[in-house]
């Protein structure tokens, strides 16, 4: 029987303590100290789990987020539609309201650097935030309700689509920001029409996903154009997502999505687990941008909002034992 010598081309190494995963993909070794082999692997990204974490100081819905599970901020909703929360990762705290109420935003950027658009006080205002307070800033060109996904930090923000709430709407047009102008670039979405849609990415690589009331489509945004990706499982509108075109994840929404989540490869979505407290429509999610293990899920729709808030944990790497049997 040929060895893993005159398979591979190499002996396996015999190490004291395991490398670092990441480093060493794919590689078989022999950790002396415990006594087993081991094999350095990537993990799938639906291998995450949700957990639950602190709740939020008010309960809300229709709302939206961005950051992380150490720095977090989630901003406008139902009731209370000016109310901001920021989260250090122990607790969330109550900071100045916005200027305008705000029903349905896009929310993008970080915990101290934040921009908010959309409805109802006008379909076109925009706010930014430095970390202690809202400002308005320039208007949108094309009026936004019902979550135009935005996306990016507030210096390159792109939002899309949305439902449109005045004579000059167009819920598929698609408007970069530059933190001084809103630029129309004059590609549309392909599948527009459907509220609600979840958001990935940042502005030259950006997706949008699903709407209502149960809409299953993807495309993708590449700084030029949009192309129809791949259906979601679990069709749903009024939700969130997360990470990147390469490396996302999308929960909670509308109908039977009310914990559900899903992972996406670039290729592929991929059912991940529930989350670890029910959300339903409306629940914030935090823009995270580029690492899938900072992912966090707030609120969503019942009489008076929900307080539940949900951590995701991805770890890409992991050395495994190698067993016989």
């Amino acid at each position: 029987m040929a060895d893993y010598k005159g398979i591979q081309g190499k002996s396996v190494q015999k190490l004291s303590s395991d490398p670092t995963a990441s480093e060493s993909v794919g590689q078989l070794f022999y950790n002396s100290t415990t006594g087993t082999f081991k094999l350095s692997t990537e993990n799938a990204l639906s291998t995450g789990a949700w957990s639950s974490a602190p709740n939020l100081t008010t309960g809300r819905y229709y709302f939206h987020g961005a950051g992380s599970t150490t720095a977090g901020i989630v901003a406008a909703g139902s009731p209370g539609g000016t109310k901001t929360e920021i989260y250090n990762g122990t607790a969330w705290s109550e900071e100045s309201d916005l200027n305008a109420v705000k029903g349905y935003p896009g929310i993008a950027g970080i915990s101290t650097a934040a921009i908010c658009t959309g409805q109802p006080a006008s379909y076109k205002n925009v706010e930014t935030w430095d970390g202690s307070t809202w400002t308005e800033t320039a208007d949108t060109n094309t009026d936004r309700s019902n979550a135009g996904p935005a996306r990016g930090p507030v210096t390159a923000t792109i939002v899309a689509g949305g439902a449109g709430g005045g004579i000059n709407a167009d819920p598929g047009a698609t408007e970069t920001y530059n933190g001084s102008v809103w630029t129309e670039t004059g590609h549309n979405m392909n599948s527009p029409a459907a509220q609600g849609k979840a958001g990935l990415g940042i502005q030259t690589a950006m997706m949008s996903v699903g709407g209502e009331p149960t809409q299953t489509y993807s495309e993708t945004y590449n700084g030029t154009t949009w192309t129809e990706g791949n259906v979601i499982n679990v069709g749903g509108g009024n939700f969130s997502g997360s990470g990147t075109v390469t490396a996302g994840i999308v929960f909670a929404g509308t109908g039977p999505r009310n914990t559900a989540s899903e992972t996406y490869d670039g290729t592929c979505w991929s059912n991940a687990p529930a989350t670890a407290q029910a959300h339903g429509p409306g629940a914030a999610g935090g823009d995270v941008g580029s690492s899938l293990n900072a992912a966090f899920v707030a609120g969503g729709y019942t009489a008076g909002g929900v307080v539940n808030v949900d951590h995701w944990t991805y770890t890409q790497y992991a050395a495994k034992t190698v067993t016989v049997t």
